[in-house]
C-alpha cells in the first residue's frame, strides 16, 4: 500500500540521490529522475514478488530514468549549438523585438501608466550573443521593475486584460452648503488585451496553483494552508557581487489570491528581496514569508469579499 511504499523509498532515499548524482549534474534533473522513478515504481509495485529484491529494482528504474533525462538534454544541447550558429545579427534583432513586444502586451519591459512622473521602463539588455535569446524568452535578458512585474501579475490574475496602474482613485470638494462632491473619479483602463488566449492563461493559472498544491512546489510551505486560494510564482535574478564567482541574487515572489479556486481574483503581490546572502533560492529565500504576511494582513483587515 501507499503508507508500505514510502517506508521503503525513505529506506533507501540516500542511495537513490547518490546513484543519481553520477550520471546527472543539474539538482532539478536529479530530482525529476527521482520523482519519475517513485511514480513507475509506485504504479508497479505489485510486480515485485520478493521485497529483497525492491532496492534493486528501484535503482534499475532509476538509472534508465537518469539516462533518459541525460540523453535529452544531450539532443537539446547539440540542437542549441546548431540553432545559435545559424542566427545573424538582424536576425537577433526582429527576434528580440517580437520577444519584447510579446512580453510588453502581458506588462514586462514597457511603462504601465501609473500616474506617477518619470516612470522607467527596466534595464534592456545590449549583448548580442545569440544565445541570449534563450535568456529573453524566460525573461532573463531585460530586467523589469516592481510596478511592471505587478501589472505583469495583473494581466495573468485577469487572463489577458492589461489594466493600467494608479494611486489615484477619487477627488472631493465641499459645496456652497458644505456637502462633499466627488469631483473626479478614476475610471477602469484597460491598456492591452490579449485574453482570447484562454487555453494559455488557464495553463498559467494552473501552473501557479500547482507551485502552492503539490508538496514540492516553490510556494507550498507558506501558502497551502490558507483560508483562500493562492496562484504563486518564485524566481530569482542572477546578481554577481563582481567580487569573485559569488552570487548575491534577487529574489521574487508574485502571485495572487481569490476566495476559492473558482471565484474572481481578489488581490495581487509582489514581493522582491534584494541580495539577499542567506538564500539560493526564491523559495528559501524572505520573499515569501514577507508576502504571506502582507497578504495575511490585507485579507484580516479587508476580508475575501
Amino acid at each position: 500500500d501507499e503508507i508500505a511504499f514510502k517506508q521503503l523509498t525513505l529506506l533507501i532515499e540516500n542511495d537513490l540521490y547518490r546513484v543519481a548524482k553520477t550520471r546527472l549534474n543539474n539538482d532539478d534533473d536529479i530530482k525529476d529522475a527521482i520523482q519519475n522513478t517513485m511514480l513507475i515504481t509506485y504504479k508497479n509495485a505489485k510486480r515485485i514478488r520478493n521485497i529483497e529484491y525492491f532496492k534493486t529494482w528501484m535503482i534499475h528504474v532509476l538509472i534508465n530514468e537518469c539516462n533518459k533525462i541525460y540523453n535529452s538534454n544531450k539532443k537539446n544541447s547539440e540542437l542549441y549549438n546548431k540553432v545559435i550558429t545559424d542566427i545573424d545579427f538582424n536576425t537577433f534583432v526582429k527576434t528580440i523585438s517580437t520577444i519584447r513586444r510579446d512580453f510588453g502586451e502581458l506588462g514586462l519591459g514597457v511603462k504601465t501608466g501609473i500616474d506617477l512622473p518619470k516612470e522607467g521602463d527596466g534595464y534592456k539588455g545590449r549583448n548580442t550573443e545569440a544565445g541570449l535569446l534563450l535568456d529573453a524568452c524566460i525573461g532573463q535578458y531585460d530586467t523589469y521593475t516592481p510596478i511592471q512585474l505587478l501589472q505583469y501579475t495583473c494581466t495573468l490574475a485577469n487572463g489577458g486584460k492589461k489594466v493600467q496602474p494608479h494611486l489615484f482613485v477619487e477627488s472631493f470638494r465641499n459645496d456652497n452648503e458644505g456637502n462633499v462632491m466627488t469631483t473626479s473619479t478614476f475610471k477602469t483602463n484597460i491598456i492591452d488585451d490579449v485574453s482570447d488566449q484562454k487555453t494559455a492563461f488557464e495553463r498559467i493559472k494552473l501552473g501557479m496553483r500547482a507551485c502552492v498544491t503539490r508538496n514540492d512546489g516553490t510556494s507550498h510551505n507558506y501558502w497551502s494552508t490558507k483560508p483562500y486560494a493562492a496562484y504563486c510564482k518564485t524566481g530569482t535574478a542572477e546578481d554577481y557581487s563582481g567580487t569573485g564567482n559569488v552570487d548575491y541574487p534577487n529574489h521574487l515572489k508574485i502571485g495572487y489570491i481569490s476566495a476559492t479556486e473558482n471565484s474572481k481574483p481578489i488581490v495581487a503581490f509582489v514581493c522582491i528581496t534584494v541580495r539577499q546572502t542567506t538564500a539560493s533560492t526564491g523559495a528559501d529565500s524572505s520573499a515569501p514569508l514577507i508576502a504571506n504576511q502582507v497578504v495575511d494582513k490585507y485579507v484580516e483587515k479587508y476580508g475575501l469579499n
